[in-house]
């Protein structure tokens, strides 16, 4: 798996869930506000530009939920649903674990991703 990888992985035995790599094995993550650091650097997410730029017009942040800053454990990811203040991902759920990942999602509707 890479960074800004789209995964599907098992959260039970009936539920899957689809969210984007942010953090690998080894690497500190945090979460302030719109900006997500990566060992202390900022990440470049250009597909949230839009999103980011619509809130700040409105005078607030795209993402209200932080996140204090952890280590990845070995064997596992951390990943983070595009539409940050209300998706359930790692700052809910944990760290997925590599054997938790189902696979990855390479097109939507037909289209790959970029």
């Amino acid at each position: 798996m890479q960074r800004g990888d789209i995964i599907v992985f098992k959260v039970s035995n009936d539920r899957m869930f689809v969210k984007r790599v942010i953090a690998l094995p080894g690497e500190t993550v945090k979460v302030a506000g719109d900006q997500v650091y990566i060992n202390g650097a900022p990440l470049r997410e250009p597909y949230l530009k839009a999103a980011i730029e619509g809130a700040a017009s409105k005078g607030s942040t795209y993402n209200v939920r932080d996140y204090a800053e952890h280590t990845v454990p070995e064997g596992c990811y951390f990943v983070l649903g595009d539409n940050r203040s209300n998706s359930s991902d790692s700052r809910d759920l944990g760290f997925v674990k590599r054997e938790q990942i189902v696979g990855k999602v390479t097109s939507v509707n037909g289209s790959p991703l970029p």
